[in-house]
Order: C-alpha cells, then sequence, then structure tokens
C-alpha cells in the first residue's frame, strides 16, 4: 500500500510509553500492518473495503472498517494495552469480511504490549502475547 510505512523505519523510530490522552486525543487510528509470530501479514484483516479503525473513548473502544462495529473495554499504561472486544453489530456481509471482523477481535483481545513510534504521523504498534504484531497510523483529529 502506497504510504505505509516500513518495519525498518518503524523499528527505528523514538519510542514513548502510551499515552491514553493520545489514544483519546487522535482522530482514530487506522490499520496500517499486521503480522503473525512468524512475520507473515495477517491478509485476513485486510479484506476488501475500508481498513480497520481504531476509536478510543472514556466509554471504551470502538472498531469499524471491514463490515462489522465490534465494540469493547480498554485499559492502557505505560506499555501496556488491555482490551476486550467483540462484534456488536451483525450485518448481512461477505464471508471474507467476516472472517475479518472475527479475526481482528481474536487478535486485538488481551493483554498486549504497545508504545507510540514518533513517526509522522504518530503509529502506535501493538504486540499480542503469541507475537502478533499490529501497527495503526494516527489520524487527524476530527476525521
Amino acid at each position: 500500500v502506497p504510504g505505509v510505512i516500513d518495519i525498518p523505519t518503524l523499528e527505528r523510530a523514538d519510542r514513548r510509553p502510551l499515552s491514553r490522552n493520545e489514544l483519546l486525543n487522535s482522530g482514530g487510528w487506522v490499520l496500517e500492518l499486521a503480522t503473525g509470530a512468524d512475520g507473515q501479514r495477517l491478509d485476513a484483516l485486510f479484506p476488501e473495503g475500508e481498513p480497520y479503525t481504531l476509536k478510543f473513548d472514556d466509554e471504551g473502544i470502538s472498531a469499524r472498517g471491514s463490515c462489522n462495529t465490534l465494540r469493547g473495554r480498554y485499559s492502557a499504561g505505560s506499555r501496556r494495552l488491555e482490551v476486550t472486544l467483540a462484534i456488536s453489530t451483525r450485518m448481512a456481509c461477505t464471508d471474507d469480511r467476516n472472517r475479518g471482523d472475527a479475526a481482528l477481535a481474536e487478535v486485538l483481545t488481551g493483554r498486549m504490549e504497545a508504545d507510540l513510534r514518533e513517526t509522522m504521523p504518530l503509529r502506535l504498534r501493538v504486540t499480542t502475547q503469541d507475537g502478533h504484531v499490529l501497527v495503526f497510523r494516527g489520524l487527524p483529529f476530527g476525521l
């Protein structure tokens, strides 16, 4: 995808602890990269259509993109993110989109390591306990 950050550039970027304020005060976080523990792209998280976008607020977390809206709870601190995410709508979608929603809910549920990468724009890098890596690009506030 043109404009998507490459892994070497991301890994060289300065890291800083996760800030709840920065999670809340962005226009959201769009999924840009997702790999399994083996480093292979998680194709199920990139079905045809809109990319997944996370939004954090005082009430919880929501993810939209492929088909359904996923909602849940989260807690964030220094280098930790804990999420419980479930599909909250049941839209009639194609199988690949339904699989994408289920895969995102599965991968993005649990306790994870997370930090912010000082790239332009800011990126949220999340590593799950089983080694999945997800990178979300910060969106400008108000979008």
